[in-house]
């Protein structure tokens, strides 16, 4: 799992939530929790894929609210073609 923003189409970054592979110690799990609180927090608009399951996952997995979650591309795709493909990798 992972979480990842973007503030233009050149710039992100990325955070894992966990590696399976690394003990992650808890301290690095909690610095990741709060930058992950404090984006999802913050007054800038929000656009998201899926962004449904990813408000509900935060909120029930790490009690994180998603403020000014305004687009969801996951389902402004499906408005534009209802019949097409609507995976991350097609609407690349």
């Amino acid at each position: 799992d992972c979480v990842g923003f973007a503030w233009d189409e050149e710039t992100s970054f990325t955070l894992p939530y966990k590696d399976p592979r690394t003990p992650w110690r808890e301290q690095l799990m909690d610095l990741r929790r709060r930058i992950i609180k404090k984006v999802c927090g913050g007054p800038h608009p929000k656009n998201l894929q899926n962004g449904a399951f990813d408000a509900a996952w935060l909120l029930a997995k790490e009690n994180i609210t998603l403020n000014n979650f305004i687009y969801d591309t996951s389902w402004m795709h499906h408005a534009l073609d209802p019949v097409d493909d609507h995976d991350l990798a097609y609407m690349q």
